[in-house]
């Protein structure tokens, strides 16, 4: 539950997450606050912070999963909710917005600054095999229309044996490709 817990013995629940970045955040001059909430029907904190004037959302802790293969960790991270604005949060978190600044800019969001937003099939696919010729084999694209029957992967495999991958769960979120050789 602190920022030492997350920092000093590796272990935290949100609220440490959310204590420790706000300290690494204000280290650095950034404004920022912790915001108390709720995620489906669990309690949940998360930061907000100030960037150009600019409030934005986030959530160190949902950027953070634990992916288990075969029972061992795998390290991993997501930009899912790096620098995401209400519109974008409110799928999936609640909270009490009088207590707390609107946060509605992409300008500072991952995907939007490192131009990772596709708003159809065609532009996914562009951005990936990009992303594939520059020698990446993890790949995150923010796609804003998701839909299973329209979004193909086997293009993918041109290019790599495997590929794990996960999916939005709503219309719009984050594609992760892992291309394995």
């Amino acid at each position: 539950y602190t920022a030492a817990g997350a920092l000093l013995n590796h272990r935290a629940v949100c609220e440490g997450y959310s204590e420790a970045c706000m300290l690494l955040l204000n280290l650095c001059h950034i404004n920022s606050k912790i915001v108390y909430g709720s995620s489906d029907t669990t309690n949940h904190a998360w930061n907000l912070v100030e960037l150009d004037n600019k409030w934005y959302h986030l959530d160190v802790t949902f950027d953070d999963p634990l992916v288990l293969n075969n029972n061992q960790r795998i390290e991993t991270l997501s930009y899912n909710y790096f620098n995401v604005p209400d519109t974008i949060l409110e799928q999936d978190h609640q909270w009490d917005r009088q207590k707390y600044p609107q946060a509605s800019s992409m300008e500072q969001n991952y995907f939007y600054k490192h131009n990772l937003i596709a708003n159809d099939y065609n532009e996914f696919k562009s951005i990936v095999l990009s992303e594939i010729q520059k020698g990446k084999t993890e790949i995150q694209c923010y796609v804003t229309n998701y839909d299973v029957t329209k979004y193909d992967l086997s293009f993918v495999l041109e290019h790599c044996k495997r590929v794990n991958y996960s999916t939005p769960l709503n219309k719009s979120g984050c594609i992760k490709l892992n291309l394995l050789q």
